[in-house]
């Protein structure tokens, strides 16, 4: 069930490049994990994604913007972006 809804949702999503991850967010985010400061996500893990404090669905002038930026690791990337879609789905009910 759950992977039927993830693939109904991945058909839907925009590409990487499309959703802003181009050539300069990969330059510049893989310039932001080399600082000693991030190497570490919040639970511990190595730090391996750069993550939005304010979600770039919510705030898309703030894609480029460190300020709004922390390091962090794929499992809490996707726990945060699956929280914000439920969020928006109670939101839209």
């Amino acid at each position: 069930m759950k992977q039927e809804s993830k693939a109904r949702h991945d058909q839907k999503r925009p590409s990487a490049r499309q959703r802003g991850y181009d050539s300069t967010w990969e330059r510049e985010a893989k310039a932001f994990l080399s600082l000693p400061q991030n190497e570490f996500c919040q639970c511990g893990a190595k730090a391996t994604v750069v993550m939005h404090v304010k979600s770039i669905r919510q705030r898309p002038d703030l894609r480029m913007v460190r300020s709004n930026w922390k390091p962090g690791c794929q499992r809490c990337n996707a726990i945060d972006a699956a929280n914000e879609r439920r969020a928006l789905e109670r939101n839209e009910q």
